[in-house]
């Protein structure tokens, strides 16, 4: 049986802005968005803070979909 949680395998597709990192898992239908890591005063790498948006529940909710599609067309 396989325990692994969906961030502990490799995404889908990952792509870093310079500002923010988005991560894609298909099959969990999941998207991640962090802010870029970053290095403390002892220069361990640490993660940005991260929100997981679940797709499942956006697909359910025409006016989240409605907000993200009107971003989306503003910035373009």
């Amino acid at each position: 049986m396989n325990s692994k949680n969906y961030w502990q395998t490799p995404p889908d597709r990952e792509i870093d802005t310079g500002k923010n990192v988005l991560k894609y898992w298909k099959s969990a239908g999941k998207l991640q968005i962090s802010m870029c890591a970053w290095r403390d005063k002892d220069g361990n790498e640490n993660h940005g803070k991260t929100v997981a948006l679940n797709l499942d529940s956006l697909r359910n909710c025409p006016e989240a979909l409605g907000l993200l599609k009107n971003i989306f067309a503003e910035i373009g």
